[in-house]
């Protein structure tokens, strides 16, 4: 038995018994969370045999659904008719692809470590605890991880070999992985980058192009061939090419109101507030597609806008994401000294969203007296931990991308910069830890190289640690 295939069954094992538990003690209902009864709504009525509809309303109405992609909705709806217990099944099942996942992990983190600091860094992207219950929740993020994962092991051995099966394999991926959750839509942009630069430096180097040319058609040729047939039936439902027809929604809701936020030191939590203000009704009838709305943001809004992009960067990669499952409803709330509940606390006033605020101490303070004692240690525990995962993967990207050049590890950044920069953009202050699910291996991966490298300085010689602080990484440029 190979040690992979050992490491497969010892993660599948564990998130086995882990879904067990779940289920026994909160029960099948629990694993709906979030966008999970979308995703279910519109599965029951595909294999209903009502299409691809998502059904409300008294009396029910069925709408075409031209926002979400169809492999996760057909894959749960599927289970859940026609298998008992299908929910409870479909995050088994997930739990082994989380460990397939922890396995095509751990094989790109020893492209950059030994195997003992890349074992530490699957574990950690295994077992986190938000990452844990995130995997077996009705979700199609494990899923979607599965594919991205596949298609980066796909593309750094495209970057090894140049090998046009592996760039076959890397569209396959993609395609599927947009066809989970638009997220991964845009994601084609870091791989056509290297393509086009192999492309224009075979003029500098006088070899021959139209072998260079072929891999960008063939690359883009199958990304066109397996979208196309969904973006044809939204534009016959809707009349939109796309994968997906919200285009503008996101963009134009959070983050117009969370720009405004800024402007005016506005609670970005409170969109009552925001949707009524008079600057966001006259603004959001020019806002009616991404490309319209981040020319809006450039041209009236610049200093508010980068403003606004910065703290919920921050905010989305130090978010612990404990904090938005202690929040509790008004009843749970009241003691027994209050004749009613108190307001709840939104999550988001202990995250840098906060400072959007002017009284932002009082309201922070507030959010953290709200919790109870064990619920403030695991908020802050989960905070310290995800500033200490950004302070070393920042330093260790800047020793790698800038200092080194590694090719491996500028993709690897780029591919964090996508996802970082797609969910800020679409959500502003929206943000949370779940969004940071698909680049958690990549973040804590680069931490794990900057925390190995600083550790084997400071105790294998304190000495040159000391006479060679600016290199306290200590690459050897090998990577």
């Amino acid at each position: 038995m190979s040690l992979l295939y050992k490491f497969f069954l010892g993660i599948l094992i564990a998130k086995i018994i882990f879904v067990l538990a779940f289920v026994g003690i909160f029960g099948e209902a629990r694993l709906i969370w979030s966008d999970s009864a979308a995703y279910l709504n519109i599965g029951r009525n595909l294999w209903s045999g009502y299409g691809f509809v998502s059904s409300g309303g008294d009396p029910l109405i069925y709408t075409p659904n031209t926002i979400r992609t169809p492999i996760y909705p057909a894959i749960i709806g599927f289970f859940d008719r026609f298998v008992p217990h299908g929910l409870a099944v479909v995050s088994f099942l997930q739990a082994a692809l989380a460990a397939f996942a922890a396995v095509l992990i751990y094989k790109l983190a020893l492209r950059f470590l030994d195997h003992r600091w890349a074992l530490g860094v699957t574990l950690v992207a295994s077992f986190e605890p938000l990452i844990s219950v995130i995997h077996i929740l009705i979700m199609p993020e494990i899923l979607l991880l599965v594919f991205i994962l596949l298609f980066l092991d796909s593309f750094l051995r495209y970057l090894d070999d140049r090998r046009i099966s592996d760039l076959l394999l890397v569209s396959l991926w993609l395609g599927i992985a947009t066809m989970i959750k638009p997220a991964a839509l845009y994601l084609f942009v870091v791989p056509l980058f290297f393509l086009i630069k192999d492309y224009i430096f075979s003029y500098v180097r006088s070899e021959k192009r139209s072998n260079k040319l072929l891999r960008l058609f063939v690359f883009l040729g199958v990304m066109v061939l397996l979208l196309f047939p969904w973006a044809a039936r939204n534009y016959v439902t809707a009349g939109v090419i796309g994968v997906t027809t919200d285009d503008a929604a996101n963009i134009c809701g959070w983050t117009l109101s969370g720009i405004l936020a800024t402007k005016h030191r506005l609670d970005a939590s409170n969109f009552d507030v925001l949707y009524a203000h008079p600057e966001y009704q006259e603004q959001v009838k020019r806002c009616t597609s991404t490309g319209a709305a981040l020319k809006l943001f450039a041209a009236e809004y610049p200093v508010d806008f980068a403003k606004t992009m910065f703290l919920s960067s921050i905010a989305m990669l130090t978010n612990d994401g404990y904090a938005a499952f202690f929040e509790k409803a008004p009843a749970e709330e009241k003691r027994p000294d209050q004749w009613e509940a108190p307001v709840k606390i939104h999550h988001n006033y202990l995250t840098p969203a906060v400072f959007t605020n002017r009284d932002w101490p009082a309201r922070f303070l507030a959010a953290a007296q709200e919790l109870r004692p064990h619920e403030r240690v695991a908020v802050i525990v989960g905070k310290l931990f995800w500033l200490l995962i950004l302070f070393f993967a920042l330093l260790s990207a800047w020793q790698l991308v800038i200092k080194q050049h590694s090719l491996p590890a500028f993709f690897l950044f780029l591919v964090i910069v996508y996802f970082v920069a797609a969910a800020v953009i679409t959500n502003a202050y929206g943000v949370g830890a779940r969004l940071r699910f698909s680049v958690n291996p990549l973040l804590l991966l680069f931490a794990g190289i900057g925390a190995h490298n600083l550790f084997n300085n400071i105790f294998r010689s304190p000495l040159h640690f000391l006479k060679n602080t600016p290199n306290i990484l200590g690459y050897d440029g090998k990577r």
